[in-house]
């Protein structure tokens, strides 16, 4: 963890600058493409519901310590596994002031309906925390291969999570233990989960070679879609429903609340899945997908705002059923 090593202007008064956000906004308009009049006015419905429900929710201080955790998550998380950081401060002109506007701008709306409520110094810790992050230059480490022999446990379909599993190995077992040794703490194993959530979201982020999808070459797009969520959902149950069951032993009260979110976590997964194939390209990186990404992870652990990645996986499943048929015919 270190400073921006390119040299600036410190007494700089500038905030910012949209290289990335325009970048950024060529990206999601790529994946948006194809959405119609009726698509549009879905995704606009669902955004004024969920900023009318985060409203109702900053007017409580533990609701809006809550909603500020977890866009505070969300933002150091995204910033601590970007791989163009590189890119970013070696190539921009003024890579701190664009990741700030990057940071800051697409944030901002979930966090601007507490300027209208007793919880306004929201804004000011969100804006701080993303000057902060913009300043903070990362570089993430190029991950190692591990547990060669995990190839024996895991079957050959389940190649994301075999490939995410050795690459995120340490991550995924430090949180699945703190989820286990405070399994009797009043909800906690939901925050937990949430962040086991947001790893394996990242095993979604890179296309299988063409061969390794065309064994399903029979299938039609839809079939093969059914078959996959189903398929890689059974790992996420196995590994999430006993420490939420013990959880609710503990706590009887909240057990609708455990079923809640485990139908979010599913819901993410969904949303990453059909997020891939809606652009899948052979061996090829997932490209504009962090801001869709985000607002699927804030849904998973703010239930009112579940309309967003809802709309968003039934739009990415019909375009990842047209778009699979040149693969699948």
């Amino acid at each position: 963890m270190y400073l921006n090593p390119t040299s600036q202007n410190p007494s700089a008064l500038q905030f910012l600058d949209f290289t990335l956000v325009n970048i950024r906004l060529k990206q999601i308009e790529r994946e948006s493409g194809g959405l119609g009049t009726i698509y549009l006015l879905l995704l606009s419905g669902s955004l004024l519901l969920a900023g009318y429900s985060l409203y109702q929710a900053y007017l409580e201080l533990n609701y809006a310590l809550g909603i500020l955790g977890v866009i505070s998550m969300i933002l150091i998380s995204l910033h601590r596994t970007r791989r163009d950081s590189c890119f970013v401060w070696h190539r921009l002109n003024a890579p701190a002031q664009s990741l700030f506007s990057e940071y800051w701008l697409f944030s901002l709306p979930f966090v601007l309906p507490a300027a209208f409520t007793w919880q306004f110094w929201i804004i000011i810790v969100h804006f701080l925390l993303c000057l902060g992050l913009s300043r903070w230059y990362h570089k993430p480490k190029e991950a190692g291969i591990y547990w060669p022999q995990l190839s024996k446990l895991v079957p050959p379909s389940y190649f994301e999570w075999l490939s995410g599993l050795r690459r995120n190995w340490l991550p995924f077992l430090l949180i699945y233990l703190f989820v286990w040794i405070f399994c009797w703490v009043r909800a906690l194993p939901i925050v937990g989960l949430w962040g086991l959530t947001f790893i394996i979201t990242t095993f979604y982020n890179e296309g299988e070679p063409r061969n390794l999808l065309q064994v399903h070459l029979g299938d039609s797009p839809a079939v093969f879609l059914r078959r996959k969520i189903m398929r890689q959902a059974l790992p996420m149950l196995i590994l999430f429903i006993p420490p939420l069951a013990v959880n609710a032993l503990f706590h009887p009260d909240i057990w609708p609340f455990h079923l809640l979110f485990l139908l979010m976590y599913l819901l993410v997964l969904m949303f990453m899945i059909t997020s891939k194939y809606s652009v899948y390209e052979p061996a090829k990186e997932l490209q504009g997908t962090s801001v869709w990404q985000s607002l699927g992870l804030l849904g998973a652990v703010i239930p009112f705002l579940a309309p967003l990645p809802l709309f968003l996986t039934l739009r990415n499943y019909i375009k990842a059923v047209r778009h699979l048929k040149k693969f699948l015919g």
